[in-house]
């Protein structure tokens, strides 16, 4: 992981250097300058530039790169393939050229500092703007602690957007007066012209996307290493173990799950028709030992809140606190893939529909907003409503851009940001030259999958087909007229579990005990929390005997990860937020589940009566 600030002093002597450090003590997700410590200032000191890894020094990726003398400087989190970054263009504002990977940027220089997002939006970056300091950095926390030293200062409506949907659907972040940078985008940071944003210009047309494509993983091709790979019954990893077949990187397979999953079966499948390893592992998160499955939800919530700051659910775990970084694993996966089908606007069953492109929309933005005050629900929909206008004014294409500006930048962004601390996990579907040639695809020709199907057809014939789990192509589902054909048609069914195309088990939504623990986290919430909740309309959800659905349950969690974030602060203290937070539950494994486990209704019944006993109080 590198985390990298850059600050503008507005006021002249202001000395920033031990506010910074206390604020990276009290916000950095590993200990202090384990893999490396550097910074820069101008010659005036008004412009600053400070880094932080855990990663092993590596010469030929340093944090920070000098030029002229020690007139400017230069840093990048995420990764870059092709040649460097030319930092003397970022500082001057200039049009960029090519420039693969993920990644985001920092420049500094006698002029200020300026930091930019790639085209994915999936590196992070935040700002913030005081009387005394302009501050951009790629973490939130640190960005506003920097910003503001006697916070951490929740935003009730950014964590309004955790609760109804799981993830920011603005640009706004958990804390007061920090916002997120879009893709594509620039901050410009100067003494004289305060702060500014605007997108980021090319002086290169993208790519043809099959070329694109085959750049984004040369670099593995040229190490000779094999690439550990998550394969899943869908569309976008299968195109990726084909890509990587077809550039000769040698590539080994997993799937999580029990062996009637969707996905475990099709992967399988996939794997055997491409002749590439492959294994099944249990359920990602849990441990499985004789007939019982051991998971830890207080874990998973505090690693939510303390690697990405509170904007990623504590349902998805994606990394360990002051984990060491492992420069020789490279997970891969088809995290992004979405983008070659138009989503969000290919979910839509009639895209060309104006009502059912607002309604869809409506549906990403406001999933549990019932469940907020009034007043904070007020704020979050007035702070969403410039989703909703481009969506009555472009369209489909309004969906398409939510998907990378929030579901991209946003959600995976923190994702990305939060995995990075053990390892740099290459994506080909956010390499920043894929997205724009990704981009230059009609969305028309996207949404209907022609697309990603000819790619995978060129790239690997013996997969046309292999079924997927949960749907056929979208210009498959009619059967064809002709026997011969047809005999084909039916044997790409494709494998439908007993929930759709999703995991048979799944212990973060499926165990009792897990959702009783969820609801404790919930129910023990501070004050600052019930601000933003709307205590009758959660206590009707999470206090019921069963949860109507999994949805229910994956909004437990979205409550439970903003409850503990206030309930502990963020963990913004340099004591407590890199000691471990365990709460090992035990279960039977899934095949000896019982309908319902008495324990934890007894559990339910107790908070229920817990909450009688506080309101008659």
């Amino acid at each position: 992981m590198r985390v990298f600030l850059g600050v503008v002093v507005r006021r002249s002597g202001l000395e920033i250097s031990e506010r910074v450090q206390d604020a990276a003590r009290r916000s950095l997700p590993f200990a202090d300058g384990r893999g490396g410590v550097d910074s820069w200032a101008s010659g005036d000191r008004q412009a600053q530039v400070f880094t932080w890894s855990n990663e092993p020094v590596q010469p030929d990726r340093p944090l920070l790169q000098r030029q002229g003398e020690d007139k400017a400087v230069f840093g990048f989190s995420g990764y870059t393939i092709g040649q460097p970054l030319d930092a003397e263009l970022l500082l001057r504002g200039e049009p960029l050229g090519r420039q693969g990977g993920v990644w985001s940027a920092i420049g500094g220089s006698d002029g200020g500092v300026v930091s930019l997002t790639c085209a994915s939006g999936a590196e992070s970056v935040f700002y913030a703007e005081t009387p005394e300091l302009l501050v951009v950095g790629n973490r939130a926390l640190l960005v506003h602690l920097v910003a503001d030293p006697s916070g951490p200062h929740h935003d009730p409506v950014g964590l309004a957007s955790i609760i109804s949907a799981g993830y920011a659907v603005t640009d706004r972040s958990s804390f007061e007066g920090v916002r997120a940078l879009r893709p594509a985008t620039a901050v410009r940071l100067t003494p004289s012209g305060g702060l500014s944003v605007a997108p980021v210009e090319f002086a290169a047309e993208p790519l043809p996307l099959a070329e694109a494509l085959r750049a984004s993983v040369e670099p593995l091709r040229a190490a000779g290493e094999q690439v550990q790979l998550g394969l899943t019954g869908g569309r976008d990893s299968r195109l990726i173990v084909a890509l990587l077949r077809a550039a000769d990187v040698s590539v080994s397979t997993r799937t999580s799950g029990l062996p009637d999953d969707p996905d475990v079966i099709v992967a399988t499948e996939v794997a055997a028709a491409l002749g590439v390893p492959h294994r099944v592992t249990p359920p990602m998160g849990a441990t499985v030992a004789e007939s019982q499955v051991t998971v830890d939800v207080q874990g998973r919530l505090k690693e939510a809140v303390v690697l990405a700051d509170g904007m990623l659910t504590g349902y998805d775990r994606v990394g360990r606190i002051d984990d060491v970084y492992k420069p020789a694993m490279n997970p891969f996966g088809g995290s992004g893939g979405e983008i070659l089908r138009g989503y969000y606007a290919g979910a839509v069953k009639d895209p060309s529909d104006p009502a059912a492109v607002l309604t869809y929309m409506r549906g990403r933005l406001f999933g549990s907003a019932k469940r907020l005050t009034r007043d904070t629900r007020a704020a979050f929909e007035a702070d969403a409503q410039v989703w909703l206008t481009d969506a009555e004014r472009t369209g489909a294409a309004a969906l398409e851009d939510f998907y990378v500006v929030q579901r991209t930048g946003r959600w995976t962004g923190a994702a990305r940001g939060s995995a990075s601390i053990g390892s740099l996990a290459q994506r080909p579907y956010l390499d920043h030259e894929v997205v724009r040639s990704v981009r230059a695809v009609s969305l028309a020709e996207r949404m209907s999958e022609r697309l990603i199907a000819e790619l995978l057809d060129d790239l690997a014939p013996q997969l046309r087909n292999v079924r997927f789990a949960g749907r056929r192509w979208k210009f498959d589902e009619s059967a064809p007229l002709d026997p011969r054909q047809r005999e084909a048609w039916d044997a790409r069914a494709p494998v439908i579990g007993a929930h759709g195309d999703q995991a048979s088990f799944n212990w973060r939504l499926d165990l009792p005990e897990v959702r009783a623990e969820l609801v404790s986290v919930v129910m023990d919430a501070p004050a600052a929390f019930w601000q933003i909740a709307d205590r009758r309309r959660v206590e009707e959800m999470v206090l019921s005997e069963r949860p109507s659905n999994r949805q229910e349950v994956m909004r437990t969690w979205h409550l439970a990860t903003v409850a503990a974030a206030l309930s502990n602060d963020f963990w913004a203290s340099a004591d407590s937020r890199l000691l471990p937070a365990t709460s090992e539950l035990t279960a039977p494994v899934p095949n000896a589940l019982p309908p319902a486990a008495p324990s934890s209704g007894d559990r339910l019944r107790s908070l229920a009566r817990r909450v009688r006993d506080r309101v008659r109080r």
